[in-house]
């Protein structure tokens, strides 16, 4: 089964939300796991860094892409294509609702906390649940993201 043009710059997206998400996850946890003060400043940048490297490499991998000869790429949408991005991005809804519900309520727990009152033993954990409210929305994003493109390939791949 061939793959349509659609479906494969769902599967670019995923690929490189994926590369993308664990190299910061992986940078995340190195300045985290140095204990409760986190540099903001060094978040800041690293968070700007992986958001223009994720803007380019999804331009590049699409232009790429679209310069393939794409059978049914000029062609409108479909019936099952749009049922497959609604039903996807339902799943995408509801993984970035209740996680922003979940950072609504870190940030009121830990209004409620004493200064310095730790979340876990594990520093990355204190550092991780203390860390900014932006932070954990964009995790939560990338986090909803990377759901909706895998149910829109499960769909796809289903073909219901």
């Amino acid at each position: 089964m061939s793959l349509s043009y659609r479906e494969k710059t769902v599967w670019v997206s995923l690929l490189v939300s994926l590369i993308l998400a664990s190299y910061f996850g992986s940078q995340l946890q190195a300045l985290f796991s140095v204990g409760p003060a986190v540099d903001a400043t060094a978040v800041s940048a690293l968070l700007l860094k992986i958001v223009i490297a994720f803007i380019v490499v999804e331009v590049v991998m699409h232009a790429l892409l679209a310069m393939e000869e794409q059978e049914g790429a000029d062609e409108p949408e479909d019936e099952r294509e749009a049922t497959f991005r609604f039903r996807a991005n339902e799943w995408g809804y509801w993984c970035l609702s209740i996680g922003v519900i979940i950072c609504i309520i870190n940030e009121l727990m830990n209004k409620q906390l004493a200064e310095g009152a730790a979340i876990s033993d594990n520093p990355f954990f204190q550092s991780f649940g203390l860390a900014p409210l932006e932070l954990k929305l964009v995790i939560v994003f990338w986090l909803s993201e990377i759901v909706r493109f895998s149910a829109h390939l499960y769909y796809y791949r289903k073909g219901e």
